[in-house]
């Protein structure tokens, strides 16, 4: 892990622990960049898949003409020296249904819960006209 990046990321989002409401989206480049933690996200899948992995099937979707954005929302950190923060929400930003979101992560990643959002829990991100905001949640 590369603790430089981990303290940027934690400088951003702050107490994540202490925040009801008005979590901010980081990049994937923040969360992925320095995060070996198998532990930070998508971990309770049947074959949870190491950081770089998911890192790669997010960059992929976000590449696509009909996704302008994926998000993290970093939702705990329990701050151990070789910890990553958690997340178990991606944004994915997107003119597409949530059941194409769900057929882009495959049966592999796939969310327990995938639906549009209104956003009202986040602090900085905004959506680009004829665009949508769609939540992916892994338990």
């Amino acid at each position: 892990m590369d603790r430089s990046k981990r303290d940027e990321l934690l400088s951003v989002i702050g107490d994540v622990n202490s925040k009801e409401e008005g979590h901010l989206l980081v990049t994937l480049e923040q969360f992925f960049e320095g995060n070996d933690d198998p532990g930070s996200i998508w971990c309770n899948l049947e074959t949870a898949p190491e950081p770089r992995e998911v890192y790669q099937k997010l960059k992929t979707i976000r590449e696509r003409e009909d996704c302008a954005d994926v998000r993290i929302m970093v939702t705990q950190f329990d701050g151990g020296d070789d910890e990553w923060p958690f997340s178990d929400r991606v944004f994915f930003i997107t003119s597409a249904a949530p059941e194409d979101v769900q057929s882009w992560l495959g049966e592999e990643f796939a969310p327990d819960e995938i639906d549009f959002d209104d956003l009202s829990q986040v602090d900085n991100i905004s959506v680009p006209s004829g665009m949508n905001a769609i939540a992916a949640w892994w338990d």
